[in-house]
Formats: C-alpha cells, sequence, structure tokens
C-alpha cells in the first residue's frame, strides 16, 4: 500500500515522520530488518527521500488548472532534486515517550551549550510517538555501535581511531579524538542530569567523524 502511494504522481507527497521536510520517493523492503530486541518488534526499513515539496497555502482554491499546476511543480522539484538513501526504526511493543521527553531534554542541553559558547558535541536525533505502544526513531547516519568497532580490530578504542584516522600525531586522528573528547563531555552531563542507565555497547555508537553519540534511552 505504501509503494502505491509513493508511485501515484497526484498523491500527497508521504513525508518522514522524523523529519517533515522530505519526502519519501521509494521503500526499499528488500533490506528491512528485524532488531534484536526483548519482547519488542524494532523494524529497520530503508528507503529513498527528497525535499519535500512546499504546501499549496491556498486551501480555499477550487480550480481545478491551478491544482494541477501545483501538483505538476510539487512533481518537477521532487524529480529534479536526487534521492537521498535513509533510514528508520519503525519501533512496536514500547513506549517511546521517554526516548522523545529525554531527547527533547537533551536538544535544549545543546542549545544551552550553542549559546554559551561550549564546544561539545550532541546528536538528539528524532523520535516521534504514534500511539502509547509505537513509535518512528531517527537513525543517527555514518555511525557504528560501540560493539561493531570491538569486532572491527582487535583492541580497544586507541587502537580503533589508529586504523581508521592514522598515527596519532596526523590531523585526521587528533581532529577525531577532538570530536570525542567534546562529545564524551557532552554525554556524560547529560546522562548524570537525567540518570541515564542501561549504557551497554550496543547503544553507545561513533560517528565517522569521532563523536560518541548515546541512543535508546
Amino acid at each position: 500500500a505504501l509503494r502505491r502511494h509513493v508511485a501515484q504522481p497526484s498523491a500527497c507527497p508521504l513525508v518522514v515522520p522524523t523529519a517533515l521536510d522530505r519526502a519519501v520517493t521509494d521503500l526499499i523492503p528488500d533490506t528491512a530488518i528485524a532488531l534484536q530486541s526483548a519482547a519488542k518488534c524494532p523494524i529497520l526499513v530503508h528507503f529513498r527521500d527528497v525535499p519535500a515539496p512546499p504546501p499549496n497555502d491556498d486551501e480555499n482554491d477550487d480550480d481545478d488548472d491551478n491544482q494541477e499546476a501545483h501538483h505538476r511543480q510539487s512533481r518537477d522539484a521532487t524529480a529534479n532534486s536526487k534521492p537521498r538513501k535513509a533510514m528508520a526504526i519503525f519501533k512496536y511493543g514500547d513506549d517511546c515517550r521517554q526516548d522523545q521527553l529525554a531527547l527533547q531534554i537533551i536538544r535544549s542541553f545543546q542549545r544551552t551549550f550553542e549559546r554559551l559558547g561550549i564546544p561539545c558535541f550532541l546528536f538528539p536525533y528524532h523520535v516521534v510517538t504514534v500511539a502509547q505502544q509505537c513509535g518512528v526513531i531517527e537513525c543517527v547516519p555514518d555511525t557504528k555501535s560501540r560493539d561493531q568497532v570491538g569486532k572491527l580490530v582487535e583492541g580497544n578504542l586507541y587502537d580503533f581511531f589508529v586504523a581508521t584516522y592514522g598515527p596519532p600525531h596526523t590531523k585526521p586522528f587528533q581532529r577525531a579524538r577532538r570530536n570525542f573528547i567534546r562529545s564524551m563531555a557532552a554525554y556524560s552531563v547529560a546522562s548524570h542530569l537525567l540518570n541515564i542507565k542501561d549504557r551497554h555497547n550496543g547503544n553507545i555508537l561513533l560517528t565517522g567523524e569521532g563523536h560518541l553519540v548515546h541512543i535508546d534511552f
């Protein structure tokens, strides 16, 4: 049903729940996987999206020609945009409101750091609760879990950084180390103030630039 909706040129854009400025152009069902979770059912879905066309502000305009022109402009804008591959997790059997609240507070911390000029890093990804026991979760792009990192190299995080960014005296290594320190400091403050527990190698991520990111609150 979703693929039929996406394929209809005159249909309203199917926006990404965690990014309302993006419209889904295609689903990639063959890549969908069920993630490991105790007594829950999180499904990772891949899709392609483009910038969503602007809405029609004239809701009272019943002129068919104007409506068709608007749809045509929307289709042209979508067609001229290069699709981006994205992911989202659809979760059932879990109350996502706690994650949503925690991330709203973390977003407030981020704004405070920026306002005070403190060079710390937080990534408050988006979570949308759609019912009491289900929601949609944005995937943090370009990341590996600490568990995945441990399987890539025989050693500790220092060995992984050397293997990924080069020797310690090089600029890429120093940049990644600086990013790691700034994000570690920010998430240490956030985790302490929010009393975040249940941290393990599956819900601590590393970005391609060396930032630390916590998920699943």
